[in-house]
């Protein structure tokens, strides 16, 4: 009777692969390929990945964890810098536009999600929130000088206008090359620059817009709230 190897009570193969051409593909990308060619819920197969694809998915979910520990001490120094539990929010809700971007970047590239672009998202979320604390500066001092809201936002904004869009564009322009590959490519930090690159090109409108937007309904529900 041949020997038969079994995981987990069931029977199972295993297949091991000591060598893959990093220039060409990622380990990632293998494991993509490998779940869309085996449909587990027309097979009955159950895969499970071990090495370096575990490793990746394994640091991936310990960057998730590491990322929205940053968002909560992101908060709480905005907090403190502004002296408003309200205001930091109007600074994080420009970070899910930058995602939008992330997540756009990758599906035009036709790349797979890796830790390194996790990184650069990490990476991502400081120059978007450091834009967007830039813009609530000027708008709460120049709310200080005018007294009207619409008159400081129009102001704040005008003010930074021109340093946001060139932090943006001196940045991308940066990461960008590396990200699509001019002058060459590296599996490792092509998602990362891919991720930060768009991701800020993505967020950085959206703090023009968004930002004032939600300052000033903001403002509208705290008076309301006053009158209440």
């Amino acid at each position: 009777i041949p020997f038969m190897q079994h995981y987990g009570g069931r029977p199972s193969t295993n297949i091991l692969a000591t060598r893959v051409d990093l220039n060409k593909i990622s380990p990632l990308e293998v494991q993509t390929k490998i779940i869309e060619k085996f449909d587990t819920s027309k097979t009955g197969l159950t895969l499970d990945f071990a090495g370096e694809a575990k490793d990746t998915a394994n640091s991936v979910i310990d960057l998730k964890k590491s990322a929205l520990a940053g968002l909560l001490l992101i908060y709480l120094l905005m907090a403190l810098l502004f002296q408003s539990y309200l205001q930091p929010f109007y600074v994080i809700l420009s970070i899910p536009m930058g995602i939008i971007g992330v997540i756009f970047a990758f599906h035009v590239h036709d790349q797979a999600f890796s830790m390194f672009a996790g990184l650069g998202v990490v990476g991502m979320f400081g120059v978007v929130v450091n834009d967007s604390l830039v813009v609530i500066d000027a708008i709460n001092r120049a709310k200080e000088k005018k007294g009207n809201l619409l008159e400081a936002i129009s102001i704040g904004i005008s003010e930074r206008l021109k340093a946001v869009i060139l932090t943006t564009l001196t940045t991308v322009a940066g990461l960008l090359p590396l990200g699509i590959g001019i002058g060459g490519t590296d599996i490792f930090l092509s998602p990362m620059a891919i991720s930060m690159g768009y991701g800020i090109l993505f967020g950085t409108p959206m703090i023009l817009v968004l930002i004032p937007v939600s300052y000033a309904i903001g403002e509208d529900l705290k008076n309301i709230s006053k009158k209440k």
